[in-house]
């Protein structure tokens, strides 16, 4: 017989109280409601999906940005009709922005001047007649290459 985890131990302690095994069933429901909203929506769109509320016959999905808000409202009765077919108390689903969890921002390459273009801004710098602008030119030139 393994030993039972903390968790597990923590779990079974809270089951024994009324309210808190109330909780921890809308707890198990919710997330299973999750995960089943997830796989019906387009793959792009899965990460997106932050967490959901039922509450009043109604769906609540939160996402992590208005970009995503916008995308999954135009495919919400789709979504209505599928998780109907389940959950016939589900009547309505609304969207919101999860404003406490905002998306992961992506690190960007740094963008990087070519020969080509530093050639480029070279030649301009020597056929133009301010100087403050062709040295600048000139300045930006010498960054080709570098990091």
């Amino acid at each position: 017989m393994r030993p039972k985890t903390k968790s597990f131990q923590l779990y079974n302690i809270l089951r024994r109280n009324a309210r808190m095994r109330q909780l921890l069933d809308e707890i198990q429901l919710q997330a299973a409601l999750l995960d089943e909203a997830r796989a019906l929506l387009p793959m792009s769109a899965r990460g997106h999906l932050r967490g959901l509320r039922f509450r009043h016959n109604r769906l609540r999905l939160f996402v992590d940005s208005p970009v995503w808000a916008s995308r999954l409202r135009l495919s919400l009765p789709r979504l209505l009709q599928q998780l109907r077919k389940r959950h016939e108390a589900i009547l309505a689903i609304d969207i919101r922005v999860d404003a406490c969890h905002p998306p992961p921002r992506r690190a960007r390459a740094p963008r990087r001047l070519g020969a080509r273009a530093a050639e480029s801004l070279a030649t301009t710098a020597s056929n133009i007649q301010d100087p403050a602008l062709a040295e600048a030119l000139r300045r930006l030139s010498r960054h080709a290459g570098k990091g």
